[in-house]
C-alpha cells in the first residue's frame, strides 16, 4: 500500500511538471513544527514527517522532523526498542505532499510494559564503548540489538555525533538491521546500522 501511494504521488508530480517543495523543520519536546519551504533534490521524491519519542519514568519527550525524502530511505514502519535505564525509544514516519503534510502525524507503536521473560545487554553512549547493564524485554521485544548511528544534534547547523545503543527490540528493527539497511531521517542524515539476535530467557 505504501509503495502504491508513493508511486501515485510521484506520478502526480511528473504530470504537473512542478518541482517538489517540502517544509523543513524540527522541534524537540513537541509533535509539531513549522519552517521554510525547500525545493527538493531530484532524488527526493516526497516529503516526510518523522516522529521520535523517548519515554522514561512515565515522562515522554517527542521530536518531530519534517523534510524532503527518498522513497527507498523512508521510515514507515513502527520501530520500538528499550536501551536500559528505563529509556524506551519509539519511531515512525509518514510521507506526504502539499497541504497534507501540515497535519500528517506518524502513529507510534504502543508502549508495552509487561516483561516477557527475556533479557538483553543494554547501554547508550555517545562514544564507541559503553558499560553493559541487563534490561528485561517486554511485550513483543524478543530480540537483542546493537547499533551505531550517525546523527546531527541541533538541526540544521548542529553537532555531528556517533551514538552507540544496545537493548531489546521487535522484529521490525531486526528486519532492517539484518538486511544491512539503515534508517535515514529527512534533512539531517541520521544513519543507523547494526545487528540483531534472539534474546535469551531470563533464567538462562
Amino acid at each position: 500500500m505504501d509503495v502504491l501511494l508513493g508511486l501515485f504521488l510521484f506520478c502526480v508530480l511528473l504530470n504537473t511538471g512542478a518541482a517538489l517543495e517540502c517544509e523543513i523543520c524540527s522541534a524537540m519536546g513537541s509533535r509539531t513544527c513549522t519552517g521554510r519551504m525547500k525545493t527538493c533534490a531530484a532524488v527526493e521524491e516526497t516529503c516526510s514527517n518523522t516522529l521520535i519519542e523517548v519515554s522514561q519514568d512515565e515522562q515522554e519527550f517527542p521530536v518531530i522532523i519534517k523534510g524532503c525524502a527518498s522513497f527507498h530511505k523512508l521510515i514507515t514502519n513502527q520501530y520500538y526498542f528499550t536501551i536500559g535505564g528505563g529509556k524506551i525509544f519509539r519511531m515512525s514516519g509518514v510521507y506526504c505532499v502539499g497541504e497534507a503534510c501540515k497535519s500528517a502525524l506518524p502513529e507510534l507503536a504502543p508502549i508495552q510494559t509487561k516483561p516477557n521473560g527475556k533479557q538483553c545487554p543494554a547501554c547508550h553512549s555517545y562514544t564507541s564503548t559503553c558499560p553493559d547493564e541487563v534490561v528485561q524485554c517486554t511485550g513483543s521485544q524478543h530480540y537483542c540489538f546493537k547499533s551505531v548511528s550517525h546523527s546531527v544534534i541541533g538541526y540544521p547547523d548542529g553537532l555531528d555525533v556517533n551514538i552507540l545503543m544496545k537493548g531489546c527490540t521487535t522484529d521490525a528493527l531486526c528486519d532492517l538491521l539484518n538486511l544491512g539497511k539503515y534508517l535515514s531521517l529527512p534533512g539531517i542524515g541520521n544513519h543507523m546500522a547494526g545487528e540483531c539476535w534472539p534474546a535469551k530467557n531470563t533464567c538462562q
